[in-house]
């Protein structure tokens, strides 16, 4: 990544800042608070943290709301790089209280994914770099890897690790370890089979039961077939209750009108129809007849309806005991087939354990695999198979500061057991004298951590092509002799870098022999480049 061009936006003292970057080689940021006087405060390192936030979506401050100008809505920051042949911009906008959003181009045309995680997973495919070793390589300064004392091996292994991606093998481990666990579920599954397999009754008469089933299910064949006819038959007296319940209700309609009619004869003496006068008339006589024809139609009608009800209770309780004995019949149909599934089961006891043989060499196979990919395996060998060169490179820079050199050792015999033990570890050397990290002075450190994180960002950038180094405010700690050392030694770094950024406040700074000079001036509130 070679920047080409910074913008930024309302971004904490920055309200409205245009850095163009056109040249290769060294550039330096300077600059002064005017309300104090001094270099701390002017907004000089915002312009770092700019190009981390347009990058990584990373803030120094817990809520990106709060690097916001004061009484502005939104904050923003975009950054132009060439990348090989490619360009591209990376603007990144936070909506105070609201949203951020992310828009990518590459060559001028956009593209940008529909959520901010798949651009920050895009941004980081585009550079081939995370943000962690962003800062382990190409950020110098302010960070827990520049305290060279506190770097203990397991430090420096996590260091080395995330600079030259080695991270990687974490991600293999893993996967591994899912498909171990895959493993051992399924090998668990096979045990439990086995297991259930030689429990099963496995002396099943197979013909015996299989001839058994099919008498079982004649039977219930019959059975149905059965319920079937009485059904049938009880359909029938079904038919004949509802036609005789009709005639019922015919004859007793007929009985309440005639006896409707006879009560009116009774009590007018006349027809009940034309009203005539039936002194001496047999009309009563003949619907009195008709009355006692329709009570016995009514009577014989009741005892047939009885009747046939009885029948059809006689059916139903038919039909109920075959059910009964068909639900039996299914369960021995049940029981039968249960049993000649498990014979069936236990037929196959020998391809279960054949399963399980094969999961179980694959059990150990999975087990080397982890054995490789562990922190003790081809990481510790990739490591060691670099570290030379690392530390070839490493001394190459330190021999253009200091008379110090590096071994980076890998192996230690412990005191107490004589055992080989692994490791890793800065040893300081001066001439061929070993040399404590806690007798450096803050200057002798510095030079020595600066040779560390060069020497790493040139090893990671071998493969890569990040083109540009940051250098954050780390000279201020060396004296004037070791000051221009170092600053003599930066405008070397072009030979690794098109691109060196050095932001600082020392007065060396301004005498330091490049035209690509930035001066950052703060007025009351607001950071602004001075041309």
């Amino acid at each position: 990544m070679n920047i080409k061009q910074l913008n930024i936006k309302h971004f904490f003292s920055h309200k409205q800042t245009k850095i163009t970057f056109s040249n290769d080689g060294v550039y330096t940021i300077q600059g002064i608070d005017k309300q104090t006087g001094r270099s701390n405060g002017s907004g000089k390192s915002t312009i770092k943290e700019a190009i981390e936030y347009a990058l990584f979506n990373k803030c120094r401050l817990q809520s990106i709301d709060d690097a916001i100008h004061w009484g502005e809505k939104e904050a923003g920051v975009q950054i132009i790089f060439s990348l090989g042949s490619d360009k591209y911009s990376i603007q990144r906008i936070r909506e105070k209280s609201k949203k951020t959003s992310v828009v990518i181009y590459k060559n001028n045309e956009d593209i940008s994914l529909p959520k901010i995680k798949e651009n920050d997973a895009l941004i980081e495919k585009i550079l081939g770099i995370n943000y962690e070793k962003f800062m382990h390589s190409f950020c110098f300064g302010q960070s827990e890897f520049d305290d060279l004392k506190n770097l203990t091996p397991a430090k420096l292994i996590d260091f080395l690790k995330n600079a030259l991606d080695l991270n990687r093998f974490d991600n293999y481990l893993g996967l591994v370890k899912e498909i171990q666990t895959k493993n051992e579920t399924k090998l668990n599954q096979l045990l439990g089979m086995k297991e259930a397999c030689t429990k099963v009754i496995v002396n099943v008469d197979e013909k015996k039961s299989k001839q058994e089933l099919k008498e079982l299910e004649n039977k219930l064949q019959g059975y149905k077939e059965e319920i079937k006819e009485l059904e049938k038959k009880e359909d029938k007296i079904d038919s004949t209750i509802n036609n005789k319940a009709s005639s019922y209700g015919i004859a007793n309609n007929n009985i309440n009108a005639i006896s409707e009619k006879l009560d009116f004869i009774e009590k007018n003496d006349m027809c009940p129809l034309c009203k005539a006068a039936l002194k001496g008339s047999k009309v009563s006589m003949a619907l009195k007849k008709e009355l006692k024809v329709n009570e016995k139609i009514k009577k014989d009608l009741k005892k047939i309806v009885d009747s046939l009800k009885e029948d059809k209770k006689v059916f139903t309780d038919k039909i109920e005991l075959i059910g009964d004995k068909l639900t039996d019949t299914l369960e021995n149909v049940y029981e039968i087939k249960e049993k000649l599934k498990q014979s069936k089961n236990s037929i196959n006891l020998k391809e279960v354990e054949e399963d399980y043989e094969k999961t179980s060499k694959r059990r150990g196979v999975l087990s080397k695999a982890t054995d490789i990919f562990n922190s003790k395996g081809l990481p510790l060998y990739v490591l060691n198979l670099y570290l030379p060169r690392l530390e070839n490179k490493i001394n190459e820079i330190l021999g253009e500061l200091t008379d110090f050199k590096v071994f980076l050792r890998t192996q230690k015999t412990l005191k107490a057991t004589k055992e080989l033990r692994n490791t890793c570890e800065i040893i300081l050397l001066k001439g061929e004298r070993e040399y404590s990290l806690e007798n450096l002075s803050n200057g002798e450190e510095f030079l020595v951590t600066l040779a560390i994180r060069i020497g790493v960002s040139w090893f990671y950038n071998v493969n890569r092509r990040f083109e540009t180094l940051i250098i954050d405010d780390e000279l201020g700690n060396l004296d004037s002799v070791n000051r221009e050392l170092v600053l003599a030694f930066i405008s070397k770094l072009v030979k690794y870098f098109k691109k060196v950024i050095i932001i600082s406040c020392i007065d060396e700074i301004a005498n330091f022999d490049t035209e690509n000079k930035i001066f950052v001036e703060k007025k009351g509130e607001v950071s602004y480049i001075k041309e």
